[in-house]
């Protein structure tokens, strides 16, 4: 996840989980979870993807960031008029990967894209 989700969490860490938090600085914390760069996240990941499942929470810059190792995206759309300022890179995500699920669940839309 990003910093500011990470900052956002009302719990940390997330349970039942490895958590890792991608940031544009050098932070050592102590804990259940890791601060990475995002030089150091790809090579990192990869390894953990390796073990299991890994997922990214978090924006544009994480995904921007990240997007040469994501292999699969799950986009919730969520209704309503939102004051937003940043968005994802919808043009990236259409041209490098295929839409294969589309469902309401609950209130919210969760759009599943792999890499083509």
């Amino acid at each position: 996840m990003g910093k500011r989700t990470w900052d956002s969490l009302p719990t940390k860490p997330l349970p039942n989980r490895n958590n890792v938090v991608i940031t544009s600085s050098e932070m050592d914390r102590q804990g259940p979870y890791h601060f990475l760069t995002f030089d150091q996240a790809p090579s990192h990941l990869k390894s953990m993807a390796k073990l299991q499942d890994v997922w990214v929470i978090g924006g544009a810059q994480l995904v921007h960031g990240l997007y040469p190792i994501i292999e699969e995206f799950w986009l919730s759309r969520i209704q309503g008029t939102y004051d937003c300022d940043t968005f994802l890179p919808v043009d990236i995500i259409e041209g490098s990967y295929s839409l294969y699920s589309s469902q309401l669940e609950g209130d919210v839309y969760v759009d599943k894209w792999k890499r083509i």
